[in-house]
């Protein structure tokens, strides 16, 4: 089995991992790419948001930046870069400011912008040195790497908000200097123009998509999906995992170690989502991937392990959370638990991706395993909290089953780069006789992990198991206790 992971390693020498060397469509490079702090969800956005109908009335010449595409740059990249520097480059230039001691809140002034004047922004300050200091040291670097031309805005950091664009500055200039005495007589209604950045504001590169400034990893992620859409295609004709890996070398070995390390460390799975009302895979694509599964009074199911991990990867199912791989190929979990990048993906830099997940959810629930097929990387975070429900179910025979059934809360630090709502990873797992098997894991928002903590004390005799976990229907529940959320 080691000498199958080496061998597809060498392979993969000129594929990067996910993470690291993004997996971009063709036209990506050609389009300019920045890094920025996103200003779209502050309360200048909104306010900005609000006034667009006047603006456009009293100012008909002049161009505004839209609420949505409201940013401070940190870094411009321009035109021609390639995917697989994606993560050096962000090494050098996602520079925010230090949030450690709080929140930074910083005025702005309306100025004059640009080599020809004619973009009226916020000049922000004051502008913290050490933020400017480390900021242009990285944006040197980036430029010595070749990631970067030198541009005008190079050698002295000066933050701001770009607002209103005039196209020909030199007969707008008194319309750009009107709105500019517009906007500052109504700073009040703009917050004083003051732009507070908390930890909520995530910096990232941006790509000048259109007339909307796009997430990188997320026009990258496209990429992904189609891979898998194009794989998922020639399982459905008839492909083995073995023919596959043309496209994902060590494929075949990879999925027979993964199926090993499910069958010991997780339970079964409805193979039926309930929000799509479809099958999550067909019976033969997974008999492909070679994921273990069979039908018990009617309702299929499958060994959650592989399911989870490869067999998202490859489901072409739509929920409105979007498809099932979103959680491996956009959610950046391993590195938001301190893991290395793409440690939880199909081209895992050290180890199998299977392995790589059970490895850290056994760790993180507080029962850890060895795992040959593992890499020796642990999580540098800890869990919030877990709710355990106590449940008994009488078996058709008489027999009784108990089973403690725990949903884990843990809480995912912001990333750089990762524009996302979600801010905690729940873990679903069962204990019988001493033996914890892991059912799921996915990225959750606020509001659905609030419910959770939200949970109390319970000791009525009703249990529904919940996200695909699979108990035989002819089991009745006899007994159900709950401490609540602790």
């Amino acid at each position: 089995m080691k000498a199958a992971f080496a061998a597809a390693l060498l392979l993969l020498t000129a594929v990067a991992a996910r993470a690291a060397a993004l997996a971009c469509p063709a036209d990506a490079g050609s389009k300019l790419l920045f890094s920025s702090l996103p200003l779209d969800k502050t309360k200048f956005a909104a306010q900005w948001e609000k006034v667009q109908p006047e603006l456009a009335r009293e100012f008909p010449g002049l161009r505004f930046e839209t609420p949505e595409n409201l940013h401070v740059t940190l870094s411009f990249m321009g035109a021609g870069w390639k995917a697989e520097d994606a993560g050096e480059m962000e090494k050098l230039s996602l520079d925010g400011p230090d949030l450690s001691s709080g929140a930074l809140a910083m005025k702005g002034t309306p100025e004059l912008f640009g080599p020809k004047k004619h973009v009226v922004a916020l000049a922000l300050s004051p502008v913290p040195e050490e933020w400017a200091a480390r900021l242009m040291k990285n944006r040197d670097a980036a430029t010595a790497r070749g990631f970067r031309k030198r541009d005008m805005f190079d050698g002295v950091f000066k933050p701001h908000v770009s607002l209103a664009f005039a196209a020909k500055p030199e007969e707008q200039r008194a319309e750009l200097d009107r709105f500019a005495a517009w906007i500052s007589k109504r700073a009040k209604r703009f917050g004083g123009l003051e732009i507070t950045f908390d930890r909520s504001i995530a910096p990232a590169f941006y790509l000048v998509d259109g007339k909307r400034f796009t997430p990188l990893r997320e026009y990258c992620a496209s990429a992904d999906y189609a891979f898998f859409a194009g794989l998922y295609e020639r399982l459905q004709n008839g492909a083995t995992a073995a023919a596959l890996e043309d496209k994902l070398p060590g494929l075949d070995a990879r999925l027979r170690a993964a199926a090993v390390v499910s069958r010991e460390h997780w339970t079964d799975s409805t193979t039926f989502d309930e929000l799509a009302k479809q099958a999550i895979l067909p019976p033969a694509v997974m008999d492909a991937l070679l994921i273990p599964h069979e039908t018990t009074a009617g309702i299929e199911h499958a060994s959650a392990g592989i399911m989870h991990t490869w067999g998202y990867l490859f489901a072409q199912v739509k929920t409105s959370f979007g498809l099932k791989g979103k959680r491996w190929l956009e959610s950046r979990v391993d590195e938001r638990l301190g893991l290395p990048a793409g440690a939880f993906g199909p081209l895992a830099p050290r180890g199998e991706f299977t392995a790589n997940v059970t490895a850290a959810l056994m760790t993180l629930i507080g029962h850890p395993v060895s795992l040959p097929g593992a890499a020796k990387d642990a999580p540098k975070v800890r869990p919030l909290g877990r709710l355990e429900q106590d449940v008994t179910w009488k078996k058709p025979d008489g027999k009784k089953v108990r089973m403690t059934v725990s949903t884990h809360l843990v809480a995912l630090p912001p990333l750089a780069g990762l524009e996302t709502k979600d801010a905690y990873l729940l873990i679903y797992e069962t204990a019988e006789k001493g033996k914890h098997r892991l059912v799921t894991a996915f990225p959750i928002e606020e509001g659905f992990a609030a419910s959770i903590k939200a949970a109390k004390a319970s000791s009525d005799p009703v249990f529904k198991p919940r996200f695909n976990l699979n108990i035989d229907p002819a089991w009745t529940v006899v007994s159900q206790r709950s401490a609540g959320f602790k």
